[in-house]
């Protein structure tokens, strides 16, 4: 039970004794009542994180998206970060799989090496998608090579707005839930 109690004009949920019983696929969970309604049908917590290059931002909707600092040089090193910051925004959601946003418009410059850096890396076994969003004739050159040179075992396409990019991105999330 829980119940709600007035503490200096503010009201205050307090928990009594009472339990739920709430089904995880297959075991049975003990859980007050108040932490039950936080994780049934919950979206997943929106995080942010700053990055070296750019700022990474986990959504409800799970797609992660990746914004770079304007005129910015992809190499191995800012790649490993990035895959990182992926890592760490991953390690407490249990929300299956993601898709990324990539918002490649800032990018000057990527090299083969981190192109293929990114293929190799763990996280892709949670990655459903990715979108990468173009607009100059550089970043659309960049975008072709990356998805052509890179065999990556999930999707991936270019976009000119980040609405149809994040349209596919959803569509994609949809056709990887259980």
């Amino acid at each position: 039970m829980i119940e709600v109690t007035r503490v200096r004009g503010r009201s205050k949920p307090r928990i009594r004794n009472s339990v739920s019983v709430v089904r995880n696929r297959g075991a049975h969970l003990v859980l007050p009542a108040l932490l039950r309604s936080c994780l049934v049908d919950a979206p997943r917590r929106v995080r942010t994180q700053q990055r070296r290059i750019g700022v990474l931002e986990l959504g409800e909707e799970g797609i992660i998206a990746i914004s770079f600092d304007d005129g910015c040089h992809l190499g191995v090193p800012e790649i490993d970060d990035l895959l990182a910051g992926q890592e760490e925004l991953l390690a407490d959601d249990e929300g299956g799989f993601v898709a990324l946003l990539v918002d490649a418009r800032p990018i000057r410059s990527m090299t083969r090496a981190s192109m293929q850096r990114t293929v190799v890396h763990p996280v892709n076994d949670r990655t459903a998608a990715v979108a990468i969003v173009v607009d100059s004739p550089v970043s659309r050159v960049l975008g072709n090579f990356y998805i052509r040179l890179t065999k990556h075992p999930y999707p991936a396409r270019l976009f000119k707005t980040k609405q149809d990019a994040r349209q596919w991105l959803i569509e994609r999330l949809e056709q990887h839930e259980p």
